[in-house]
């Protein structure tokens, strides 16, 4: 295990939910080395301690770039089965330029590590060939940031994807990367 900060994490803002509980004991012994090309070094960046949900990459041929920093309307859970949801709730309706999204990973995991994901699903975002279309996320990682300015940052990978939210369609080209932080 890499070390571990222990200090548990548990946000609520009038939008944005989060909930971080950061067990010393869990989570996956995967590495993102330092300047590599994981999901711990990778862009966008979210600096600890600001409100940010980032997203870049493309998602079956569409261009993404979602950038918030007010009315995130994230819910992040690192516990047990935990997800990472956006949107979180209704309250606050995605704009047109916003991606949905959702991760699911089997446990939780410590600053400094990462693990595969299990499942998700996002909707394909305007100029995709299956916009509007939930697409079953078949292939991602998460991990959270231990130290420097992205400490305790949550970010993502979603690299494969089929049409359908039941993952019965044909493969769907994705290439996403993602960060979230929720602020103090």
């Amino acid at each position: 295990m890499s070390s571990f900060k222990g200090n548990p994490r548990a946000r609520a803002m009038a939008v944005v939910a989060c909930l971080g509980l950061f067990p010393a004991c869990s989570g996956s012994d995967a590495k993102d080395p330092a300047g590599g090309s994981g999901v711990l070094s990778q862009s966008p960046h979210c600096p600890a301690g600001t409100s940010a949900l980032r997203l870049e990459g493309t998602v079956d041929g569409a261009t993404v770039d979602d950038s918030r920093s007010s009315n995130l309307n994230v819910g992040l859970t690192n516990f047990g089965s935990s997800s990472f949801d956006s949107p979180f709730s209704d309250a606050v309706p995605l704009q047109p330029s916003q991606l949905e999204i959702h991760l699911k990973w089997a446990s939780s995991v410590a600053y400094g590590q990462t693990a595969p994901t299990t499942g998700g699903s996002l909707v394909a975002p305007a100029g995709a060939t299956q916009a509007g279309r939930t697409l079953c996320i078949t292939e991602g990682a998460i991990g959270f940031v231990d130290g420097g300015s992205e400490d305790g940052v949550f970010k993502f990978k979603v690299s494969g994807a089929r049409a359908g939210a039941d993952c019965a369609g044909e493969a769907v080209t994705v290439a996403l990367r993602g960060c979230f932080e929720g602020g103090n």
